[in-house]
């Protein structure tokens, strides 16, 4: 056996039937929190380790450079409320691209470098005893060094899984288009109004719609258009962030963090249930 790492994306998410656990748990057990005396109790034999993943990214003049980074944490926090587990502390200096790079505030962390970390990371997370891990990931960079860095501890540790999932892909674009909150791509895009509606929601005062303005996205998919704005055709329509900012709103982003935690819980669930 070997450790066993699962991208996880699933285009047909439904909200029908969907059944998630029916109990909160009243205390998250953060690993910062956690005393000497109570580490190894704890940790060993762990249902589940949960890593947000973000970025500090220029995300457009109206929303906060760790606006991955705000999404990741959030969510982190409430999954680990449902499914109990560890709650490790975020990750959000990592790989980003050309195109968001040359704009203020951004940090980039060469791609072979977070290789490297993610499996030392890794590797510390599964001695603790830890069973699996679950990242969080809000950032479209961290998807091929997670998936690196999970090939590289093949072997090492028996009967143990690495779980990613990219909190946007809970939220397709048929089925936000299903909820009319957005007239374009389901709200998707860099700095779009869906993410800018999940960070009102978190924490609003980090956005200020009023320094930004709406840039529609041209004709093609939301994935083809985040992160991979450098072809010549695309460039008309790049400030660094693109999508209709103004249709961004607090209740929006409360609905749409209920949705993406459900559908994460029962994704876990799913998958645990599945590799006892």
């Amino acid at each position: 056996m070997f450790c066993k790492v699962f991208l996880l994306i699933k285009k047909g998410w439904q909200s029908e039937g969907i059944v998630i656990a029916d109990r909160c748990f009243e205390t998250i057990h953060d690993v910062l929190n956690l005393t000497g005396f109570r580490a190894k109790e704890q940790l060993h034999g762990a249902s589940i380790g949960i890593i947000p993943m973000g970025s500090i990214e220029f995300h457009g003049p109206h929303a906060p450079l760790g606006t991955d980074s705000i999404i990741a944490t959030a969510l982190a926090e409430k999954v680990a409320k449902k499914l109990g587990g560890i709650l490790f502390p975020l990750i959000a200096y990592t790989p980003c691209p050309p195109t968001t790079r040359e704009y203020p505030g951004t940090i980039s962390v060469k791609p072979e470098t977070m290789i490297r970390y993610l499996a030392e990371l890794f590797r510390g997370v599964l001695a603790t005893g830890v069973k699996r891990i679950l990242v969080l990931n809000a950032h479209d960079g961290n998807i091929e060094a997670v998936r690196a860095a999970g090939e590289t501890i093949r072997g090492e540790f028996p009967d143990r899984f690495i779980l990613l999932i990219n909190w946007w892909e809970t939220l397709p674009e048929s089925f936000v288009n299903s909820l009319g909150l957005f007239s374009q791509h389901g709200g998707h895009g860099h700095g779009g109004p869906l993410e800018t509606s999940v960070v009102q929601a978190i924490r609003s005062e980090a956005v200020d719609l009023t320094h930004g303005k709406d840039i529609d996205v041209k004709p093609g998919t939301p994935d083809e258009m985040v992160h991979k704005e450098c072809r010549e055709d695309r460039l008309g329509a790049w400030a660094g962030y693109h999508g209709r900012i103004s249709e961004a709103s607090k209740e929006k982003g409360e609905i749409l963090i209920e949705e993406s935690v459900k559908r994460v819980v029962k994704a876990v669930q799913e998958w645990i249930g599945s590799n006892v």
